[in-house]
């Protein structure tokens, strides 16, 4: 029994290696909509959902398929794994929860094996790759070489999402979908962008960006932002923004100073005293935006450098 649980876990090290050969690299933490390739381009269906309208996301909730609306469960996010090309899926930027094959080790060769909401745990069963196919479109893998896919190859309302063994089909291919641009991550338009936090935003200080925080399940704000000062690796950013009083439900407007530190080739919120409450690279996007992405396990914040 032990060298046949040892030998499970040499080919399961063997092919998560190869595997990652092809994987694509995403934006770690960056937030994107996911829509079935049968319908992009088509319609505005096939997107990835938590049936019922949650107010929370908690574990064991199912993924189906559905038409796209505001709902923060429609969100998800990717955090890069402990394996390279790997990564974790985080609904709705909810603490604490994870994209999972349901029943873990046992069905992950499973053909029909549900995915749904479990509790992180870092287990392989939640970790996913990516393989582009070209112009946006994605199969994505677990780490037994299963794919993601839809049943029945249907793309309906309420067709759930689970694994089968791969072949070729619109229903096993995926978009991720920029939410705000509603145009598909196409990662050969990846640019790097310096990470010299000074030499950025000194030389866009008489720009203006737009500001876009989300917080787990609660309305965010959003706004504008331009440089207030750039010090060493400390750059302050004078932000307008409007949002939601969660004391007494009206719209407020705020006026507030937020403070990037830069520091080994991270931008680290520093409003928020911890590591996890904000942290991001800056990139390009495949449309031309720059975007900072500030994100943790329960806040995620765009300060996208696009000039209005």
């Amino acid at each position: 029994m032990y060298n046949q649980l040892m030998a499970s876990l040499l080919i399961l090290m063997l092919s998560t290696t190869l595997f990652s050969q092809d994987a694509t690299k995403l934006f770690d933490r960056r937030g994107y909509l996911i829509q079935s390739a049968m319908n992009y381009g088509v319609d505005n269906g096939g997107y990835w959902d938590i049936p019922g309208h949650p107010k929370k996301i908690e574990k064991s909730m199912n993924i189906q398929v559905w038409d796209l609306d505001k709902d923060k469960d429609r969100k998800y996010y990717m955090v890069a794994s402990d394996i390279e090309g790997y990564y974790e899926i985080k609904p709705g930027w909810q603490k604490g929860i994870r994209i999972d094959v349901a029943g873990g080790a046992p069905n992950m060769n499973k053909n029909g094996a549900n995915i749904a909401t479990w509790s992180k745990n870092s287990k392989e069963w939640q970790k996913f790759r990516f393989k582009h196919l070209g112009e946006g479109k994605f199969k994505i893998y677990t780490t037994s070489g299963m794919v993601v896919c839809l049943d029945g190859r249907k793309s309906v309302n309420g067709t759930n999402v689970h694994l089968w063994e791969d072949h070729e089909g619109a229903w096993m291919e995926w978009y991720l979908i920029d939410p705000s641009t509603k145009k598909p991550f196409i990662p050969v338009s990846i640019q790097p962008y310096s990470k010299s936090a000074p030499e950025f935003f000194q030389r866009n200080k008489d720009k203006t960006f737009i500001y876009d925080m989300q917080l787990a399940f609660v309305e965010g704000s959003k706004g504008t932002a331009t440089v207030a000062s750039v010090e060493g690796n400390v750059v302050k950013l004078n932000v307008t923004a409007e949002g939601i009083d969660h004391t007494n439900g009206q719209k407020v407007t705020k006026e507030f100073v937020l403070t990037l530190n830069h520091k080994d080739g991270k931008y680290i919120n520093g409003n928020w005293d911890c590591m996890e409450c904000g942290q991001g690279e800056l990139r390009i996007e495949p449309d031309g935006r720059q975007v900072l992405t500030l994100s943790g396990e329960q806040h995620a914040l765009d300060i996208i450098l696009d000039i209005e």
